[in-house]
């Protein structure tokens, strides 16, 4: 029904402005069509992510991994940052012998050279399974391993105040100065009574 308001109202002002018409007629059509995935080509490979439910800002969000020999890990909950609605993740692997990861057929080479292997991919989608393909040096020849990772978007807890002020709760601060005044308030109190 909007779609046809937005339309009526364009003819009309097409009847007024008859180059308004020729200009902005596709633009009320595409714009009526809900923006649900983005498509990016790469190299020739279409890589289709849905937009996150989420605001744009910085997450926690569970992730769980399977596939594999089920030795490898990943850190849990992920560092997910969500830009335009299109999230991307930083993935840190429980062992420093990944020297790239596929997702969708695009290839993401590590974010750091020390450490566990730490990877920036696209979160193509949440709450359902995501092949991914890591490549391991672990076991002497390089060799490519499938795994599926799922995102938890209930699980998604926004990043605050908490990192930047780097790590410092300052509620558990004053929690803890608090009980540690009431504390000393107490003894001195019961310290006087006694005399």
């Amino acid at each position: 029904m909007i779609k046809t308001l937005l339309l009526t109202g364009l003819l009309v002002l097409a009847d007024v402005n008859p180059g308004f018409a020729s200009v902005n007629l596709y633009a009320a059509e595409a714009s009526a069509v809900p923006e649900t995935e983005e498509t990016e080509t790469v190299e020739n490979k279409t890589i289709v992510q849905e937009r996150a439910a989420l605001a744009d800002g910085i997450y926690h969000v569970e992730v769980t991994l399977s596939g594999g020999s089920g030795k490898a890990s990943v850190t849990s909950p992920a560092k997910v940052t969500v830009t335009d609605g299109m999230a991307t993740a930083e993935l840190i692997w429980s062992s420093a012998n990944y020297d790239y990861m596929l997702v969708n057929g695009q290839k993401y080479l590590p974010a750091n050279t020390e450490g566990n292997s730490t990877f920036s991919i696209p979160v193509l989608c949440f709450d359902r399974e995501m092949p991914v393909t890591a490549d391991t040096t672990a076991m002497g020849n390089p060799h490519e391993v499938q795994y599926t990772l799922v995102f938890s978007q209930e699980s998604a807890a926004p990043l605050g105040s908490k990192e930047e002020n780097s790590g410092m709760d300052w509620n558990l601060v004053f929690l803890i100065l608090i009980a540690a005044l009431t504390g000393a308030t107490v003894a001195a109190y019961g310290t006087n009574k006694k005399k």
